[in-house]
């Protein structure tokens, strides 16, 4: 049985350099982009890894048992694969999930998803403060982590 690896890269982005005006390809391979840090859940753990960890972190890995589990994985495995070098077993994409149960008109975003399964989502309002700022303080990066 794969082990489940849930995680959520947070990255820089301002109003030129976002996914909305890019494919998640320019995006994640410009000189541009940068990982500001990554939320996961592994083995019941609920880790924020920044910096230099986040490498040591997943090259500790048994990458050939682990099902990756993400909203959007789209994005989320191309930067665990182009940035870091790993590709898991498996992908478990909850956006993809989504879009095969819920109505086309439904909202398919991680925060409707959570409140249509009566979960709790993401924190609001940390991302905004990010917007533009390529190098966070500390106390922001902590910040984007309870994100």
């Amino acid at each position: 049985m794969l082990q489940p690896l849930i995680l959520d890269f947070e990255s820089y982005y301002s109003a030129d350099f976002k996914l909305s005006k890019l494919s998640t390809v320019q995006y994640v391979r410009c000189p541009e982009f940068k990982v500001h840090g990554v939320g996961l859940k592994w083995n019941d753990q609920y880790l924020w890894i920044t910096g230099t960890d986040i490498q040591d972190f997943f090259n500790s890995l048994p990458w050939a048992e682990i099902a990756l589990i993400g909203h959007n994985l789209y994005f989320d495995a191309m930067v665990l694969n182009h940035v870091y070098g790993h590709k898991p077993a498996a992908y478990r994409d909850t956006r993809s999930m989504a879009n095969f149960a819920l109505p086309s008109c439904h909202d398919k975003s991680l925060e409707a998803c959570a409140q249509l399964l009566e979960v709790e989502g993401k924190v609001k309002g940390t991302l905004d403060e990010t917007q533009g700022r390529r190098d966070l303080p500390v106390e922001l990066l902590a910040r984007l982590g309870e994100y």
